[in-house]
């Protein structure tokens, strides 16, 4: 006999929400409840109502975080900061939280999931959490959140989920993830559970950031003045639009960039990152291409052209529809079963 219940769960049993965040220095990425969002990790402290991304502290110490910022000359960018990405993680979460109101609620019990090169310092992450919460008002709201650090991960685990996911049965993946600020080769075991457990881990501070710098030193060469803006510079590459900047004082900007970008693959430090995912890919380890750079479209053509033609075949090489979010989506994912 199956025994039917008109219990409807109050708002004090409600179940808990589950946000998982990677607070990058070029971008924020978050999923709550299958909506993903990437912001970009620009700060401003000016009042943020009715702004996407703006928050309140307390009385009277508003922040914003977020596209509002782009053209603000008192913009803080946390990559220029020492250390910025955990000295301003209870900004990036409430403006997070703020950017995403339209699936958090006032009064909501979240469950926040961190992944982070930091992973080492879980006391510091937890008290950034409980930080980003206290006196927290979006548009004048107080939304008296109740916020717990459910658990830390290293950066890459997401986008490992993603790769036992696809390579099920193989008992290795790897995971190249070029960020803004780091490029990162991480390998996985995978166990019968399919939970990966990271066995190596490659990170060099040179990401999408150190493309953008090559470009624009290359264009200083090239152009009439040496006066080239690197914030047109970085929006023409990373929306891939090339709208405002088709040519650049009569110099083809994707050309530029394709050069900057074998300068960049030429460097040492990434060249010996290269050599050790194509030995991964000759010892038939499937290797996921993830992170803000493989958006961009001639980073990830040139990658891949260095790499695919070391690869026992093209399957062993993955390349997402939506790389600069696959570790938010991977790990929300399992979370939600």
């Amino acid at each position: 006999m199956v025994r039917h219940s008109n219990f409807m769960p109050s708002k004090a049993t409600k179940e808990k929400k589950q946000l998982v965040i990677d607070a990058g220095n070029g971008n924020v990425k978050a999923s709550v409840l299958g909506e993903t969002e990437v912001i970009p990790s620009v700060l401003s402290q000016n009042c943020g109502d009715y702004i996407r991304g703006g928050f309140k502290w307390g009385e009277d110490e508003h922040w914003v975080l977020g596209w509002d910022n782009t053209g603000r000359i008192d913009k803080l960018e946390v990559i220029n900061r020492d250390n910025g990405k955990l000295e301003y993680l209870p900004h990036l979460l409430a403006g997070t939280i703020s950017a995403m109101r339209h699936v958090i609620d006032p009064r909501d019990n979240i469950d926040v999931h961190v992944l982070t090169l930091n992973n080492d310092k879980r006391s510091l992450i937890e008290t950034a959490v409980q930080k980003a919460a206290v006196d927290l008002s979006v548009d004048g709201e107080p939304l008296n959140l109740k916020l717990s650090l459910k658990n830390v991960y290293p950066e890459g685990y997401g986008a490992s989920l993603h790769a036992a996911k696809v390579y099920d049965g193989s008992t290795r993946v790897a995971v190249l993830d070029i960020g803004n600020g780091t490029c990162n080769l991480s390998q996985y075991h995978v166990g019968r559970a399919g939970m990966p457990r990271r066995e190596i881990f490659r990170p060099i501070p040179f990401g999408v950031s150190s493309i953008v710098k090559n470009t624009v030193e290359l264009y200083r060469n090239e152009t009439s003045n040496g006066s080239v803006n690197e914030g047109l510079i970085r929006q023409a590459l990373t929306t891939n639009t090339y709208r405002y900047l088709s040519t650049y004082d009569g110099v083809d900007i994707r050309d530029v960039t394709k050069r900057a970008v074998e300068v960049w693959l030429d460097s040492p430090e990434v060249h010996q990152l290269m050599i050790q995912t194509v030995a991964l890919l000759q010892q038939k380890v499937p290797v996921v291409l993830c992170g803000g750079g493989f958006a961009i479209d001639v980073v990830k053509d040139e990658v891949i052209c260095r790499l695919a033609g070391n690869a026992p075949d093209e399957t062993f090489l993955n390349v997402p529809t939506s790389p600069a979010t696959l570790g938010v989506v991977g790990l929300a994912e399992v979370l939600h079963g």
